[in-house]
């Protein structure tokens, strides 16, 4: 786990806005973050990855790219949105 992912791991786990369900050190140096969901409510993908990069400017965190993923499984499988955030470079 590289420095930055630990930075990520600990910002948001102590007072961010978000509550991940799930946070994912990839060793690619990137950090995936997870919300599982039963009903969408009008969320989607992309308003997780942007809740997650103001997350990171609050805490004064730099980050690069961003990516957007939602993962659709029928019951009672989880279904989740993913946001997979790399180091700036």
């Amino acid at each position: 786990m590289t420095k930055w992912q630990k930075q990520v791991k600990v910002a948001v786990a102590n007072g961010t806005t978000i509550w991940p369900d799930r946070v994912i050190c990839r060793q690619d140096g990137s950090v995936e973050m997870r919300r599982n969901f039963f009903y969408r409510h009008g969320m989607t993908a992309d308003n997780w990855a942007a809740d997650i990069t103001t997350a990171l400017e609050s805490e004064g965190l730099e980050y690069g790219a961003v990516e957007a993923r939602e993962c659709y499984r029928d019951w009672p499988a989880d279904s989740y949105f993913a946001a997979r955030v790399y180091a700036n470079s």
